[in-house]
């Protein structure tokens, strides 16, 4: 059995060879036996039908001949003597041991017209009387409807009711019309005739069976000679249902109850008896020849298949030896061992297949050399580029594990990079922001960078260190998750210079509100006064909408600093979402009806509550659909979707089907008074810059987190993500809040 484990060519090879082999061997052998068959049986049916010729020749000139010939010389002499007594004495005569004449049983003569009565003109001693009275003149009167073509007419069978032997009527036609003539009819033994059939038959060496059909198609039966001829009614439908029944000779087959297939030959008796005669063999026994040749022809397929197999085997070795010898090297060679090479004699395919092989372990080996030359100093330069560029760079493994530093890391944390490696991340920096975003992006499938600004404490450091971490996944081969690699820039400076910005502009913004209350309030006074006046009016009206909206600009200045500063009253409660955006549509919808834009809502049947501020989470929504309609043309569509994304988290997303934003500015979107100005339609619309930030700012303050997808001319979609519930210590800022006073302003 262990020659044939794992030998799958080996399989191969013995099926084809037993294919090529014996394929072509079997369908020659079945169809020369086949052939051979059908002419065995084409053979056979005409040897049948020889042997009914003879068989109906012997019983129509060896008896039907004679009897006819006998009652021509009877008539013969009755007709010149018209005595009986004279034609007695004839029939005494002639009767002697001839066949045909033992079978004469009796001699009657009838005189026409009537053939009531008939006399005995002879009677053998071992007659026995079994006739009905009106038999023979039934026979005499059907005499009337025969062919005039006919010289004899031979009733069918009788059987007598004394020991069951079968008779027959026989008479001789006369010439002419039949009214009114004499007739002697011979009473007939069937017995001595069908027992002198069955002689020649047994004489000629035939192993065939024979039967006699009489006129009604019933078979002449001799008591104890029927016993293979059990199913007479089966034959004698086959027989007397073939197209050619009316033919002098025809064949048949049909197949017994017992399965048992039969040949048969018909043949007619004479022209002038409506007898015929049938002769039947077994088809197992016309085609016992092919027997001998299916036993030849299975030792042939069992010489074959030893010949394929031990053919197979052979070759197989000769073919499987050199393939072990390549599968050995291969498998060395893949593990790095390129020394290793297949010896192989032979001259055939096998053996160039080895050179060729041989040369390729050479080029692989030389290859391999310079691919790692190639690689050692691809690596020795991509270290090196990593470990001196300015920004930290930390490589984590899926367990938060360290796997590589860079040299800013270990001059921010003051420790060697040997120290840190299979560390946990958090045991070295322990900043929970950090972890929070390493989670963030193992857990999330997007191919993107993840940004968030972490606050660290430096060792010799007083202060804090502002860094901005950018984060992403690495991928193994079969795209399997291998770590995650993190950027550390440090952003101090830009962030105390972004503070001075935000102060200055807070200190304007404390300085203009003043101002801009009085130009308001008298605004409105003059609108009253001055509703006489279309010009005034028009004036004033000017200075009171440009005046709300700079008060609307310096409220988010103030709002951005508050938040920034960590000044805001931040109230969070159990909101229901689907109840807080139908309560805004009717604001969002103003600045839509400007514009002919449609927004369409889409709320889940069930509530969804979170824990957020309402006022400010209030902002975010307008914030987000008044910029969907600003960026979006006339007659736009903008969607607002509210779902749970899950049992954690809940999202709000509105899409539009505006200008869009190009890829590149995608990442400074949400910073303070940027905007985008490459774009004509985008220029004409005005806007501080400020909205998405306090959006940002709102959303980072709720634990969430905002993203952004968009393509020029296509379009932007702004999903806000926000948990269901805050953090325990979120509810305990206790600051002052508010959009339009701010009591530092007014003191």
């Amino acid at each position: 059995m262990k020659l044939f484990r794992r030998k799958k060519l080996l399989h191969r090879l013995l099926v084809i060879a037993l294919l090529v082999a014996l394929l072509p061997l079997a369908i020659a052998g079945f169809y020369f036996i086949h052939n051979a068959t059908k002419e065995l049986e084409a053979a056979a049916q005409q040897k049948l039908k020889n042997q009914a010729a003879l068989l109906a020749t012997v019983l129509s000139e060896q008896y039907l001949a004679k009897w006819n010939e006998f009652l021509l010389t009877l008539q013969g002499a009755y007709s010149h003597s018209r005595n009986l007594a004279f034609c007695q004495k004839l029939i005494k005569n002639s009767l002697r041991d001839t066949p045909a004449y033992v079978a004469i049983q009796r001699v009657e003569f009838f005189s026409g017209p009537s053939y009531h009565t008939g006399r005995i003109v002879y009677e053998s001693p071992n007659y026995r009387h079994f006739f009905r009275s009106n038999a023979v003149q039934r026979f005499l009167k059907s005499i009337t409807g025969q062919n005039q073509s006919h010289s004899f007419l031979l009733s069918h069978v009788y059987y007598s009711s004394l020991d069951s032997c079968p008779y027959a009527l026989f008479t001789r036609l006369p010439s002419g019309s039949y009214s009114g003539q004499d007739f002697f009819v011979l009473i007939l033994n069937l017995v001595p005739v069908m027992k002198g059939l069955h002689d020649y038959a047994t004489q000629q060496g035939w192993k065939t069976k024979f039967l006699v059909w009489d006129s009604l198609q019933q078979p002449v039966s001799i008591p104890g000679r029927l016993s293979f001829h059990n199913e007479i009614q089966q034959r004698k439908h086959v027989v007397f249902s073939a197209p050619a029944v009316s033919a002098p000779f025809s064949t048949y087959r049909f197949k017994s109850a017992t399965g048992q297939i039969w040949l048969g030959a018909l043949a007619n008796v004479s022209t002038s008896s409506q007898w015929k005669l049938t002769v039947e063999m077994s088809r197992q026994q016309a085609i016992r020849a092919i027997s001998n040749l299916w036993v030849k022809f299975w030792l042939l397929i069992v010489f074959g298949i030893l010949i394929a197999l031990s053919g197979a085997l052979y070759y197989w070795k000769k073919i499987a030896d050199p393939i072990e010898r390549f599968t050995k090297s291969a498998t060395e060679i893949a593990r790095g061992n390129f020394s290793q090479r297949v010896e192989v004699d032979s001259n055939d395919e096998i053996g160039r297949l080895a050179k060729i092989f041989n040369y390729m372990v050479e080029e692989l080996r030389r290859l391999h050399n310079m691919n790692l030359n190639k690689i050692i100093s691809e690596r020795a330069k991509t270290q090196t580029i990593i470990r001196n560029i300015a920004d930290g760079v930390i490589v984590t493994d899926v367990q938060d594990r360290i796997v590589l530093v860079n040299n800013a890391i270990e001059q921010w944390f003051n420790i060697r990079e040997s120290q840190l490696l299979e560390k946990s991340i958090n045991e070295v920096i322990g900043n929970v922001e950090l972890l929070k975003l390493l989670e963030e992006v193992k857990e999330t499938r997007l191919e993107s960078t993840f940004t968030r600004e972490i606050s660290l404490q430096l060792p010799q450091q007083h202060d804090e260190t502002v860094f901005q971490a950018k984060a992403t996944r690495i991928y193994g081969r079969e795209d399997e998750l291998m770590g995650v690699v993190t950027v550390l820039r440090d952003i101090t400076k830009e962030k105390e210079i972004d503070r001075m910005k935000t102060d200055l502009v807070s200190l304007v913004a404390h300085e203009l509100r003043s101002p801009l209350t009085s130009i308001s309030g008298f605004a409105e006074l003059l609108l009253e006064t001055a509703a006489t006046n279309n010009n005034i009016a028009e004036y004033v009206r000017i200075i009171k909408q440009e005046s709300d909206r700079l008060a609307a600009l310096v409220n988010k200045f103030l709002d951005l600093a508050r938040i920034e500063a960590g000044r805001i009253d931040f109230k969070p409660a159990k909101i229901n979402l689907n109840e807080l955006v139908e309560s805004l549509l009717y604001f969002a919808n103003l600045q839509a009806q400007e514009k002919d834009t449609k927004i369409d809502v889409y709320l889940p049947p069930k509530a969804v509550t979170a824990y957020v501020d309402e006022k400010m989470i209030s902002e975010v929504i307008l914030n987000l659909l008044s910029n969907a309609v600003k960026y979006s043309p006339p007659h736009s569509k903008v969607a607002l979707y509210l779902k749970e994304l899950n049992d954690k988290e809940v999202v709000l997303q509105v899409v539009d089907n505006g200008y869009g934003i190009a890829k590149a500015h995608l990442d400074r979107i949400f910073e303070k008074f940027y905007r985008i100005k490459e774009a004509e339609e985008l220029r004409e619309e005005r806007g501080t810059g400020l909205g998405l930030a306090l959006v940002k700012q709102i959303v980072e303050l709720h634990h969430g987190r905002i993203e952004v997808e968009s393509e020029v001319g296509k379009g932007s979609i702004f999903r806000v993500i926000l948990p269901k519930n805050l953090p325990q210590e979120q509810s305990t800022i206790d600051v002052e809040y508010k959009l339009i006073e701010d009591s530092q302003g007014n003191s």
